[in-house]
């Protein structure tokens, strides 16, 4: 996974800005205990709901990430004018379905 991580963030950032947000393991070389991804999972999922809106799309390389993958979804700008909490609207006459 962590070869698939960099080579994922290393192609997209020849393309786009990419901002990587990392939990490295132990200085031994072991990886890192259950607090630690606790602690990640939880930072990770406040910085998607507080500053989600400014990033259109995001790339969560680790299923542990989905939580928040779904904060991100929760705040994010809607591609194609779906918004979760509005339905849809239409972009040229601005009405909201329910």
């Amino acid at each position: 996974m962590e070869t698939y991580s960099v080579e994922l963030a290393a192609s997209l950032s020849e393309h786009f800005d990419v901002r990587r947000w990392v939990l490295d393991g132990n200085e031994d070389g072991s990886p890192p205990g259950l607090l630690r991804y606790a602690w990640f999972l939880a930072g990770t999922m406040a910085f998607c709901l507080w500053r989600g809106r400014g990033f259109g799309r995001v790339v969560f390389t680790d299923l542990i990430l989905f939580p928040a993958a779904v904060c991100h979804w929760l705040v994010a700008p809607a591609p194609g004018g779906w918004s979760w909490c509005t339905g849809w609207t239409s972009s040229t006459s601005g009405a909201r379905a329910r």
